[in-house]
């Protein structure tokens, strides 16, 4: 498997700078480099002094960043590992997502718990989960990755949710790590024909699923159909907090009917209400 190229923003909160820590982790397993990135906006903070003061001044406040985001970066990561890093003005998650095209991983952090921090705001990462070309790790304060014990697959079995399978494998085949692959099935009043059916429709299509995506590792990977009468995300938040995974593989498309619990708006909840990684692939943006 090629190196991975990773992208870390961050806006020098503590939140943010965590996920230098959780990059060196993920390094730990697989080869790669990181490429640190600061985006501000225009009109604000840093972009004042950029448009009024001289060519001079901007430059050196610039090169100011770019150390800052060495230093931080390398608190974490040897030399070797570290890119230039990228100093970017205009929207955020726009700048973030231009940057990510060229490479491979995008690793963001989100206080879960206040939202409070600029860049780690769960909205700016939802904008770019929703979008970003290439899978994105998005992490918290609480969230770790080492060590690796067991991950969370889901997926509700169409062709756009197992995008995010290859990943998954990976992961499983250079580790210890023990993974779950889970579908939902959503019975409710309006559940047309019999349960007992659906479930075992279901099974049989999730064994399939994974004698396909997972063959020669089938032994580290349990797959489970669950049954469950709440939202999508309320049922994988509860599964994830009483499993206590290390990290959870997921897309953000998939059926649009009832059935689906991987649609963007599922994503987008889980990232507020876990404190676990979520590794996240856009299957319409993913190439």
């Amino acid at each position: 498997m090629k190196p991975f190229s990773i992208l870390v923003p961050t806006d020098f909160t503590a939140t943010g700078n965590k996920a230098f820590k959780d990059a060196a982790d993920f390094l730990s397993v697989f080869e790669g480099t990181v490429t640190p990135m600061y985006v501000y906006e225009p009109r604000h903070g840093i972009s004042d002094i950029l448009e009024e003061d001289a060519v001079e001044m901007k430059r050196e406040l610039l090169d100011r960043i770019q150390h800052k985001l060495h230093k931080i970066a390398t608190a974490s990561l040897p030399e070797d590992k570290v890119h230039t890093p990228i100093v970017a003005s205009g929207n955020i998650a726009v700048q973030i997502v231009e940057a990510a095209a060229n490479l491979d991983l995008v690793f963001i952090a989100t206080n879960s718990r206040t939202g409070l921090d600029r860049l780690m705001h769960s909205s700016i990462a939802n904008k770019i989960i929703s979008v970003c070309p290439k899978p994105v790790m998005v992490i918290t304060d609480e969230s770790v990755i080492k060590p690796l014990n067991k991950v969370l697959i889901l997926t509700d079995m169409s062709k756009p949710s197992t995008r995010v399978f290859e990943y998954a494998r990976n992961i499983v085949e250079n580790t210890d790590v023990k993974a779950d692959l889970v579908h939902f099935v959503q019975i409710g009043p309006f559940t047309t024909g019999s349960s007992g059916v659906v479930v075992e429709r279901a099974r049989k299509e999730l064994a399939e699923l994974k004698k396909q995506h997972f063959q020669g590792i089938e032994d580290r990977i349990t797959e489970q159909v669950l049954i469950t009468s709440v939202s999508g995300s309320e049922a994988i938040t509860n599964l994830t907090y009483s499993r206590d995974y290390n990290m959870v593989f997921m897309a953000t498309l998939g059926h649009s009917n009832i059935r689906n619990l991987m649609v963007g708006s599922t994503a987008s909840t889980i990232i507020r209400m876990v404190d676990t990684a979520v590794f996240i692939v856009n299957p319409q943006e993913h190439v």
